[in-house]
């Protein structure tokens, strides 16, 4: 059937050329036709003939299953050639992190602890942040506020609660001292070292003067 198409086309072609004579727009349209026969070749083959469709390969199947366990039955088939290809390219960049672990184990071949520890390597570092700040959190707000008493001055009773807004630390009581000593000896040192830049350059303006 497949060759029946390929001399139908041919033939259509070898009429094209002949009426219109450039090649290039007659290769489009050869194009066109060949995919317009092969599909109906196909069609013609499942109803007619009674073939069994292509068959699907094992991993495309377990990514079309895959799809309908998590709700998705929308999608593009292109869409199944890329969670294969991810899939592979996955378990390939798995396995050569497998083989260097089993290596630096001195191990011939690679064992599924060196994949398990693989896996562990590859995953982020904090996968479930969402859940484990819930947790958390629940674990936090489980635990009640203390209550207010009646007599409750918020100007004057915030002082004995325990929150994070009060002071934790306490000044020195020289600081003020250390501050000034520590100001005045960085302006002497920066006064040293514009007394001497004005030394040095002082003997070479004179230079330049007698000259």
């Amino acid at each position: 059937l497949v060759l029946e198409v390929l001399i139908i086309v041919l033939i259509q072609y070898i009429a094209l050329v002949k009426n219109n004579g450039n090649a290039h727009t007659c290769y489009e349209k050869l194009y066109f036709l060949y995919n317009v026969y092969l599909n109906f070749a196909a069609v013609v083959a499942v109803f007619v003939f009674e073939m069994p469709p292509p068959i699907m390969p094992k991993d495309a199947e377990a990514m079309v299953e895959l799809l309908k366990k998590i709700g998705v039955e929308d999608y593009e088939p292109r869409v199944i050639n890329f969670l294969v290809e991810l899939a592979y390219r996955s378990s390939f960049s798995l396995l050569e992190d497998a083989h260097v672990l089993a290596e630096y184990s001195n191990k011939d071949v690679a064992t599924a602890e060196d994949v398990l520890l693989a896996i562990r390597l590859n995953e982020e570092k904090c996968s479930d942040l969402r859940s484990i700040v819930q947790r958390y959190a629940e674990e936090i707000n489980a635990v009640d506020l203390p209550t207010f008493k009646k007599d409750f001055d918020a100007s004057t009773s915030l002082s004995s609660l325990d929150n994070a807004m009060g002071e934790n630390y306490q000044l020195r009581s020289d600081l003020k001292q250390l501050l000034e000593e520590e100001h005045s000896r960085s302006a002497g040192d920066a006064f040293s070292e514009l007394e001497d830049v004005g030394d040095a350059g002082i003997p070479e303006k004179r230079q330049k003067l007698d000259l």
